[in-house]
């Protein structure tokens, strides 16, 4: 019996082991870079510059160590006849409904589907997945604009279609980052008024490994003829930001505004635009600059109201090193209170943001202004305890900055002892 249950609890432990048991190993995920989702599509000038953001996780949303190469895929697809978007009635926007009319004249009511088609205004549009984004033209004025079906390319479409444009590896993908973003750019190629293309773009990324993404998000737009860049271009450094002023085309009349570029003088890209500015526009002041920093502007003009943006070539360009030179505000309303042993001075501050310090100067009645203490106050209020009894005095206050630039004296004010 005793034999018997030894055997039966040792075949226990054994079940018990056996259910325990684990699978055979798995593989570890390969570090494949995730799509970029973000690529968006510009024209300025003779280039098509393409950006996205620097790819940081795999499909499987791990960390990416990162990529050694970026591949731009292209999809050149033949355009039709232009239409044109007219609005119906004049009143309410939001109670009017656009049509389009094309060659035949027939009406063809707008899309309702919640994720519509892209459409092209002005000559371009942005297509974000197989869906992509549409834009509305403004009411009250007839625009050109492209057939929906026009630019339809799902990801089949796309991925037989579509061929390799360029490749970025080594330095010519170092020099195409710039921070957290890659910029490529294109030339635009001649232009066929009679037999247009739309160009549709997607790229890829690879890591050290040679494993290549899924291709991203696909941005197109057709290539037009840019207006000439703003001239007489001038950058001014002020306390308060940096002046920038141009000279407006007024002949040109499809000019829809204007945009402001500024990058690090150690950047070679433009990021994104400061400001895009309308047509009346013909200076701008940029307040978010810092001193110390060497900055170099350039403003574009941009073509019509598109979406994504077709502009001017840059033309000119400022660069400044922008240092502190500029004295702050003085500070003002200065009084005095006496007696016998001290005077009392107060005062409102300096305007602006840098004030370092105060400097309270004295002096009397046939003497110069003298500083009487070494150090900046930090207040704004002095005793002077040096005084002597029955003397007339007189008082100015300084505002010095953080680069030790020194403001105007404040009104002088007389104090005289009891």
């Amino acid at each position: 019996m005793l034999r018997r249950s030894l055997l039966l609890a040792s075949l226990a432990v054994l079940v018990a082991s056996g259910c325990g048991r684990k699978g055979d190993p798995r593989p570890p995920s390969r570090p494949i870079p995730a799509a970029a989702s973000d690529l968006t599509v510009l024209q300025r000038g003779q280039q098509i510059i393409l950006e996205f953001g620097y790819p940081t996780t795999t499909t499987s949303g791990r960390a990416l160590p990162g990529i050694d190469s970026v591949e731009v895929w292209e999809y050149s697809r033949p355009l039709g006849p232009l239409a044109t978007v007219e609005s119906v009635a004049l009143g309410d926007p939001e109670d009017e409904t656009a049509r389009v009319s094309g060659e035949a004249g027939e009406a063809i009511e707008p899309s309702t589907s919640e994720a519509p088609a892209p459409v092209l205004f002005g000559g371009i549009a942005q297509v974000t997945g197989d869906q992509g984004s549409s834009e509305t033209a403004p009411f009250g004025a007839a625009k050109e604009t492209r057939p929906e079906s026009e630019l339809q390319v799902d990801s089949r479409e796309f991925t037989g279609a579509a061929q390799e444009k360029l490749t970025l590896r080594h330095n010519e993908l170092s020099s195409a980052i710039s921070g957290a973003r890659i910029f490529i750019r294109l030339s635009r190629g001649p232009l066929d008024s009679e037999s247009p293309s739309a160009r549709i773009f997607a790229v890829r990324t690879t890591n050290g490994e040679k494993l290549v993404s899924p291709f991203s998000n696909r941005a197109a737009l057709v290539p037009q003829k840019t207006p000439a860049p703003p001239e007489d271009l001038k950058v001014v450094p002020g306390a308060d930001g940096v002046d920038i002023s141009w000279t407006q085309d007024e002949d040109d009349q499809d000019i829809a505004g204007y945009r402001v570029y500024r990058r690090d003088a150690a950047s070679p890209h433009y990021g994104r635009v400061l400001r895009t500015l309308p047509a009346t526009s013909s200076a701008f002041r940029d307040t978010t600059v810092q001193f110390g920093n060497r900055y170099i502007y350039t403003v574009t003009t941009l073509l019509e109201e598109t979406q994504p943006v077709i502009e001017s070539s840059i033309g000119e360009e400022f660069e400044i090193n922008h240092v502190d030179r500029f004295a702050p505000d003085p500070p003002r309303n200065l009084v005095v209170f006496t007696n016998a042993t001290r005077v009392r001075l107060l005062w409102e501050g300096s305007a602006v943001s840098d004030v370092a310090g105060y400097r309270v100067s004295r002096r009397k009645v046939d003497g110069e202004f003298k500083p009487l203490h070494e150090s900046l106050i930090g207040d704004t209020e002095f005793i002077d305890s040096m005084v002597e009894a029955s003397t007339t005095y007189f008082y100015h206050v300084v505002a010095v900055d953080l680069a030790g630039n020194a403001s105007t004296p404040s009104e002088e004010i007389e104090a005289r002892t009891p």
